[in-house]
């Protein structure tokens, strides 16, 4: 059980945490919300947060597919270059960062509902 449980705790905790916060913003932003329909929109609400999750995982799978792995010493030294703040390494490290956003944005575009 506990294998099983290792391998799949981020669906077990973070699904329903997930369902926790859309249901808390369902209370909290249908008392800020200042539009027409609001209970149509509160409705959509976790769908949306469906939405962004699952462009978020496919987002961490693309990106770790995609990735050069690194080595625990080459890991080490470029975080040793980023934190004496090299130029290269901080290319290196940004042009990665503006990779996964830039995924990110794509992947929640293609999983966004139309209107």
């Amino acid at each position: 059980m506990k294998v099983w449980f290792r391998r799949w705790q981020e669906y077990v905790i973070a699904l329903p945490l997930v369902a926790l916060i859309a249901v808390v913003s369902w209370g909290v932003l249908g008392k800020l919300g200042d539009r027409d329909d609001l209970i149509r929109w509160l409705l959509e609400l976790p769908v949306l947060c469906g939405y962004a999750l699952a462009a978020a995982g496919l987002t961490l799978i693309v990106c770790r597919r995609s990735r050069r792995n690194l080595s625990d010493d080459e890991a080490t030294e470029l975080w040793k270059r980023v934190l004496d703040a090299q130029p290269g390494a901080l290319v290196a490290f940004g042009a990665n960062e503006a990779k996964v956003l830039i995924v990110y944005a794509l992947t929640l575009a293609f999983f966004w509902p139309d209107r």
